[in-house]
Order: structure tokens, then sequence, then C-alpha cells
């Protein structure tokens, strides 16, 4: 009996490991989103692209390209990072020698170390410990892939938030990111969360509706939006947790609606208010960075800056 579930175990482990797709394949693409300052904060995108294979230290790694496409429409090299696999389990290189990214074939309270990338800044250890919360599969164009839920353990100061799937990585992104510091949400140049990703076998895997290569700016938008009646509104608190107060010192400057927009245009609030002022619940949008539209009756607006903080 012994040596049959010794078997089976084997059995299981082989199939496993010989089933494992394949990790940044020769047409791999990544988009990612890359927020770019607070005045405003446009976004650009970060498009990450295979481009060749190269040896580091005896393997046989990929050639992973970044470029980021910025709201001002400069395109700038981020350099490039190197990945190979070895089954169930996926390295990058990072300090002149290779470390383990990401585990498929993970169980629940599983731990693994992970080493950062000098590309951000919070005076962090170089190293962290991801822990694995929970597992599964799912199913994007027919394929069956494993997924991993994973947060930083205790004491880590880097992580992957949220899900990673096999193929696809990290939504938020490709490498470890560091534990908010107090100001990571709002840092420029911090790319994530995912967009899109694109592979011959798999197809196109969309992880947001906009288009991939979509860049926000909103300069243009803030100037031709102003309304002589914006130095009498007041919007408070902010940053803000569960709820904010809009209000108009003069009475008589009535506010026709609100309507609340995420960096990517989408309206997460819309109210008609027909009043001077107004209180709104946020309670249940994402801790992040907003736009508020202030709609006056002749439909003048003024634009106005939100952070809704954890």
């Amino acid at each position: 009996m012994y040596k049959l579930i010794l078997v089976v175990t084997f059995i299981f482990v082989f199939l496993n490991l010989i089933s494992q797709s394949e990790f940044a394949p020769e047409e791999a693409v990544w988009y990612y989103s890359v927020p770019e300052g607070m005045h405003p904060p446009n976004v650009g995108y970060l498009k990450i692209s295979v481009s060749g294979e190269t040896i580091l230290d005896g393997k046989t790694a990929r050639i992973l390209n970044k470029t980021h496409f910025c709201a001002t429409g400069d395109t700038i090299n981020w350099g490039s990072e190197y990945i190979y696999q070895e089954a169930d389990t996926v390295f990058y290189w990072e300090k002149n020698n290779f470390h383990v990214l990401y585990i498929f074939s993970q169980i629940p309270d599983n731990s693994w170390l992970v080493r950062s990338s000098d590309f951000f800044y919070c005076d962090y250890d170089s190293t962290g410990i991801i822990k694995t919360d929970s597992v599964g599969n799912i199913i994007i164009n027919s394929n069956t892939l494993q997924y991993f839920y994973s947060s930083p353990d205790d004491t880590s100061k880097w992580e992957f938030k949220g899900i990673t799937i096999e193929k696809i990585g990290n939504l938020e992104y490709l490498l470890p990111k560091p534990v908010d510091c107090g100001i990571t949400d709002i840092l420029e140049e911090v790319p994530g969360p995912l967009r899109c990703y694109y592979d011959n076998e798999l197809g196109l895997y969309k992880a947001q509706s906009i288009p991939c290569d979509t860049i926000i700016s909103f300069a243009l938008r803030i100037k031709n939006s102003y309304s002589i009646r914006s130095k009498y509104i007041h919007i408070y608190p902010n940053p803000a947790h569960s709820q904010i107060f809009i209000e108009s010192e003069k009475k008589q400057t009535l506010i026709d609606r609100i309507v609340l927009y995420d960096l990517y245009g989408n309206i997460k609030i819309s109210r008609k208010v027909n009043s001077s002022k107004s209180e709104i619940s946020i309670y249940n949008i994402n801790p992040g960075f907003y736009f508020i539209h202030i709609i006056f009756p002749d439909n003048s607006k003024s634009i106005y800056k939100l952070i809704k903080r954890q």
C-alpha cells in the first residue's frame, strides 16, 4: 500500500511538471499602467516584450525589454529583465544571480525569498519573503491555468499583491513591488497594474477594460474645464476614507451633478445634487487617486483631485 501511494504521488508530480506552461515564450508581451506624477496625474504605460535569449550563469534566459510610453509622448528605455524557467519555477536575474520569482505548483502557507530591484525607492532591505494564501485554477481563452494569491510575510517589505497566474505572472506587476511605505500609492513611475498580456498560444488576456496602449492625459481637460465658481467649492476631508463633503460657500451657487472618475476615465459615482452642498460615501471604492467633476446648472464644471485612503 505504501509503495502504491509513492507511485501515485510520483505520477501526479510528474504529470504536473510536464504539463507546466512555458513562461515568457518568444512572442510574449505585457502592458502595465504607469502613473506619472500628481500635477496632473497622467498615466502612460510600460510595454515588456521578449526579444531573444542569452546565457547567464550557464542558463538560457529570455530577454525581456521594457519600454515606457509616456503621457507626454516621449518613449523611454527602462532596460531589460532576464528570466528562465525550470519545471514549475520561474527565476529572474537580479544582483548578478538568479532568484526565484514564481512557483506555480503552490500549496497554501508556502513561502519563498525574493530579491528586489533597485528601481524602487523606499529605503528597504533588498530581500523579502512572500507567502501563499490560496491556490486554484482559472480558465482563460479555453486554457486552464494555475493561480495563487500571495501576500508579504509580516516582516517583509516586498510583495506580490493579489493574484499571480501561470504564463501571465502577477497582475499587479511582473516583479516584486514595495509594501506601502506611506507614499507608494502616488509615487511617479511605479508600474502596475497589468492591462494586457498576449502570446500566440494563450491569445490576448485583458485585465482592464481600456485598450492596452492607452495614454491618459488630464492636463488639457483640467485647464479647459475651469469654472469661475471653483473658488467657492470646498471638498473635505482629502485624503478621505469613507465619505466626503462637497459644499459651496455661496448658497446661491448650486451644484447640479457630482461625478467621480478613476484614473482610467471610468465613472465610479454619479449623483444628481441640485443643492449647494452634498455628502457622498466613498467607502465601497478602492483606495487610490480619483477626479471629482463638479457640474453646475449651466453645464460648466470644475475638476478636483481626491485621494481615497485605506
